[in-house]
């Protein structure tokens, strides 16, 4: 349907290298071009909410709006241990951050998620325009690309989701990747030193991605580095807004801290982002079945469309970094200290975000190009907008279902056989987390059960452990796992004597002012003022301890 027109036509209204191009698909600055410009967009948008606009706040959202609140209010949850740690993504908090001071982190989120929808849709409008020029194509193309993402990813990276640095960053990957395609240079490395200051490791793997597509062209379609030089440097100078607060995080750091911060980042926190061998089979299998494809288009279309083939090398840079990422990994088992060092660069991102932005682009642009019966290409593109759909309104429909947030769905998950049991839960933390914030010191600092990971999201107080909540800097990574191991030689549920005076050191060290407590495992009889509970948690008060 939504190809309708260009479909119906010859297949010498798609070949990119003719002339004669459908008026309705034709780029000019008609007024009717325009039009269907904004209602493709909109579209696409609309595509990105569907897929991913879900209850506030999303997984990470819960993790890096707060840390933005607290940037720019810094006597928000001032005792918390993760807000006070280093700030990693300045460039993050400066865009993002300021409208906590004037609205809620609900809104907030709001608008982060649609400025970085809209930065990612436009940038993507721009890519697939410079190779398929009709309309529908980048919407298409975009619903492919994010059932890619979803189902076929090997390491866990998501590109159309919540609001966080990466999501900025990746939405100015797209521009970049749009001048790439159109052998625009100068932009591509200022688009990516953009991309580097919001999110260091997406935009700087992207230049280095860049620079290997450069190298893989033939001499004569390189610019020189001479022509490309000024571009480098303004590139270099914007992501210098990224790069230099990640540097700072461990500058002065003594070596032995800074390797056991990498042992705990990849090995404790981590292994199912950045090593290759704590991969879930299926998730390689399917990441694999996808390059496998990508290099049979590539090969396909490498010498047919200019623009296509150099977004094509870049996604083949990005799986061979994958590569080299899983091989570092198996080389070096036996030392999982130098392991550490190399794996936490994160090796496995690009090739999770680039693979079926390849693909996709390739197969669509092949169904429209590569036959010469018109009925071919429909067909074609009715199966694809046929899985499009059932494989984002399959996502669609599970969040449906379970309406909470998914930073509070993740941690708190619905048994098959009471599913009830989820909702009647998340609606008393709801409840708990209204209560200490309405009627708790601003100051207070809490000792919270594992499994949540939204109070401060909905208290504004401070916690002593979050799972979730793990620093960026060396010093915070090994602060963050020594409370962790103290925070699991607790054992409220528990009766045991022990586990009472466990708890009343643990209160007096971190200086807990409210423990609370999930009453479906409580079993020991805590001492102390009970100061609020409903049927799944109750909310103790510690009186201040002698120093």
């Amino acid at each position: 349907m939504i190809l309708s027109v260009s479909i119906g036509c010859s297949r010498d209204s798609f070949d990119p290298f003719h002339r004669q191009v459908n008026s309705l698909t034709a780029i000019s600055p008609h007024p009717s071009f325009s039009i269907a410009a904004g209602g493709e967009l909109l579209l696409m948008l609309m595509l990105c909410f569907v897929y991913a606009g879900g209850a506030v706040p999303a997984v990470n959202e819960a993790h890096y709006v707060a840390k933005a609140k607290h940037y720019w209010q810094p006597e928000w949850g001032d005792k918390d241990f993760f807000l006070e740690s280093a700030d990693a993504h300045v460039a993050f908090y400066w865009s993002i951050g300021w409208l906590t001071k004037y609205v809620s982190l609900t809104t907030t989120t709001w608008i982060g998620r649609l400025a970085a929808w809209s930065l990612i849709v436009t940038g993507w409008f721009r890519l697939t325009r410079s190779m398929l020029p009709q309309w529908g194509t980048s919407l298409l193309t975009l619903a492919l690309t994010i059932c890619g993402w979803h189902y076929a990813h090997m390491a866990g990276e998501w590109v159309v989701g919540g609001i966080e640095g990466k999501s900025l960053a990746y939405g100015l990957v797209f521009w970049g990747l749009a001048a790439l395609a159109r052998n625009q240079w100068r932009w591509t490395w200022i688009l990516f030193g953009g991309a580097s200051a919001f999110h260091v490791l997406v935009g700087g793997w992207c230049v280095i991605l860049a620079g290997l597509v450069w190298l893989s062209l033939p001499l004569q379609q390189r610019p020189s580095i001479r022509s490309m030089l000024p571009a480098l440097v303004i590139g270099f100078v914007i992501s210098l807004l990224g790069l230099l607060p990640a540097l700072a995080l461990n500058r002065d750091v003594d070596t032995s801290v800074a390797r056991e911060a990498n042992h705990i980042y990849a090995f404790l926190r981590l292994p199912h982002h950045l090593l290759f061998h704590r991969f879930q089979t299926q998730f390689v299998t399917r990441h694999l079945a996808l390059f496998l494809g990508l290099s049979i288009v590539g090969l396909l279309t490498v010498h047919r469309n200019a623009s296509l083939s150099r977004v094509v090398r870049f996604a083949i840079a990005a799986g061979s970094v994958a590569g080299v990422g899983a091989i570092l990994d198996l080389a070096l088992l036996s030392s999982p200290e130098t392991a550490a060092s190399l794996l936490r660069y994160y090796w496995f991102r690009l090739s999770d975000a680039m693979l079926p932005v390849a693909v996709a682009l390739a197969i669509v642009w092949l169904t429209l190009n590569w036959s010469e019966r018109s009925s071919v290409a429909q067909w074609g593109i009715v199966l694809m907008m046929g899985v499009a759909v059932l494989g984002i309104g399959d996502v669609a429909r599970l969040r449906m279902q379970d309406r909470r947030p998914a930073a509070d769905a993740q941690r708190m998950p619905v048994d098959p056989q009471f599913p009830e049991q989820a909702w009647l839960k998340y609606g008393d933390w709801r409840a708990a987390c209204a209560w200490i914030a309405a009627q708790t010191p601003p100051h207070a600092n809490f000792l919270t059960p594992a499994t949540p990971q939204t109070f401060k999201w909905y208290t504004g107080r401070s916690e002593v452990f979050n799972h979730k909540d793990i620093p960026q800097d060396a010093a915070g990574i090994v602060e963050w796992n020594r409370r962790r191991l103290r925070y699991n030689e607790l054992d409220l549920y528990d009766d045991e004597e022990i586990n009472l005076e466990r708890l009343r050191a643990f209160c007096r060290y971190y200086v807990v002012d409210y423990v609370i407590v999930d009453r479906s495992r409580a079993v020991l009889d805590l001492p102390f003022p009970v100061v609020y509970e409903n049927d799944s948690y109750r909310i103790l008060w510690i009186p201040p301890a002698e120093p």
